[in-house]
């Protein structure tokens, strides 16, 4: 994708791990999916290993690395630009890393659950917000966006 000049940067979110809780409905053991997000075609995957599911997907965003990373790193309005979340609230800091709070509804293939987690977020600007689980329906949730240029 080119638009007006600049470089593409691709975006991936790498979510290492999530384990849901023990309650959540069994998934397949491997699914892809490409979904919109305002104009961008996004490729998810979701995989399953034992407890633990692994999601990343990624896509070219057209725009240069600072315009991403004031919409990625804007936590009090992700809701508007992530599909599958319905609230997102920086409700703590600290020296080093900020709490959020997110509820959601996500689902690929016929899967769909409600969730809320409470995330320890770390940035490294202007390529990488780390985030790691403190509370809510996942026994552990870990993860990262990075940002990078392509050619």
């Amino acid at each position: 994708m080119r638009c007006s000049g600049t470089s593409p940067w691709l975006l991936a979110l790498s979510l290492g791990v999530a384990a849901p809780a023990a309650d959540a409905a069994p998934l397949a053991h491997r699914a892809v999916q490409v979904i919109e997000v305002g104009s961008h075609p996004v490729s998810v995957t979701l995989e399953e290993q034992g407890a633990t599911v692994i999601i990343a997907a990624e896509c070219l965003i057209p725009r240069e690395p600072q315009a991403v990373w004031r919409i990625l790193s804007d936590y009090d309005h992700l809701q508007e630009f992530v599909p599958f979340l319905t609230s997102s609230r920086v409700i703590g800091r600290e020296a080093d890393a900020l709490i959020l709070r997110q509820e959601g509804r996500a689902g690929l293939l016929g899967f769909q659950r409600r969730f809320t987690v409470t995330f320890r977020v770390q940035e490294r600007p202007p390529s990488d917000i780390r985030f790691d689980s403190v509370a809510g329906d996942f026994t552990r949730f870990s993860g990262r966006w990075h940002l990078e240029r392509r050619p």
